[in-house]
């Protein structure tokens, strides 16, 4: 299992690249949790419901999509698409530009894998930023929260099956 996210927020270098980036990249889990935790953060961890749980080959898709298609070839924060999709405005406006999958930002990245394994409605994956994101995700039923980890958790039991 690996954490994987697109972030300019981690110095720990990438699991696939050997360098700390500004963009998709993979990191061992407990790792990425203890980083969290240890400034004050929480990790709530969201799983999709058992009625939308992946098939073995989705699982592989998966796997494929986030290493060969946004990590391996390097793909960079986009800081303007995360600014735009908090915008609430503009992001419903025809003026909002059009998905930019050669940058993501944090939610866009997880937004265009969902929708890829048909989890969540085809749209521009911009304009989700992660609040919106996660509700539009639990509210459909797709996904739900099974664990909220902080310093109360120990890290090593964060990265246990149960989770």
């Amino acid at each position: 299992m690996i954490w994987t996210e697109s972030t300019t927020l981690c110095a720990s270098p990438c699991l696939m690249r050997g360098v700390s980036v500004a963009g998709a990249q993979a990191h061992e889990p407990d790792e990425r949790i203890a980083d969290y935790v240890q400034h004050g953060g929480r990790v709530d961890i969201y799983r999709l419901t058992h009625f939308h749980r992946l098939t073995v080959e989705e699982s592989r898709l998966l796997t494929r999509l986030v290493l060969d298609e946004f990590i391996d070839p390097g793909i960079s924060y986009d800081m303007g698409g995360a600014l735009l999709s908090g915008t609430r405005v503009f992001q419903c406006s025809r003026f909002f530009p059009g998905a930019n999958l050669e940058q993501l930002f944090c939610s866009e990245l997880v937004a265009a894998v969902i929708m890829r394994l048909n989890r969540m409605n085809h749209s521009n994956p911009s304009r989700y930023h992660p609040a919106r994101l996660l509700r539009e995700l639990v509210n459909t039923g797709k996904y739900e929260r099974v664990a909220t980890l902080d310093a109360s958790v120990p890290v090593s039991s964060a990265c246990s099956e149960s989770h």
